[in-house]
């Protein structure tokens, strides 16, 4: 269970001869054997059966669902009590005067260097 794998799934494998064969619960393990069944023995990313939740679209609700995306983690799930992104400060608390500049309140989020893409 540290690799993240259910050890019924792991298999050995020995070649003796030309012939490849499966080790049973009771056979001797073999100098050199085939492991089956795992990616690697690193320790795998736990894969949560729910995704993670992220309260809030405005601007660090955006830059953190930014940081998952970024990480490769895509299990998330971002929740807001508007209907569109932007948070309270760009689509409560607003006026004309505030939304000059363009009307969509993530334009303004400065991503920083961890949100660079390589072109």
């Amino acid at each position: 269970t540290a690799l993240g794998v259910d050890p019924e799934s792991v298999h050995f494998y020995i070649k003796r001869g030309c012939s490849i064969r499966k080790l049973r619960a009771g056979d001797e393990m073999a100098t050199f054997a085939s492991v089956k069944g795992i990616n690697s023995f690193r320790p795998q990313r736990h894969i949560w059966p729910h995704p993670a939740g992220v309260i809030g679209a405005g601007y660090n609700g955006l830059k953190t669902a930014m940081i998952y995306a970024k990480s490769g983690n895509h299990n998330f799930v971002v929740f807001d009590r508007n209907d569109k992104v932007g948070g309270y400060c760009w689509i409560t608390a607003a006026n004309k005067g505030s939304k000059l500049q363009t009307e969509f309140g993530s334009f303004h989020i400065w991503w920083g260097q961890d949100c660079v893409t390589e072109k």
